[in-house]
């Protein structure tokens, strides 16, 4: 479980960076 969360938040993280790439 623990893993798995920590790829969710991984995932989540990486959408903000692009989103600031983007920008």
């Amino acid at each position: 479980m623990p893993k798995v969360k920590g790829q969710a938040d991984g995932s989540v993280i990486n959408q903000m960076v692009k989103k600031q790439l983007q920008s």
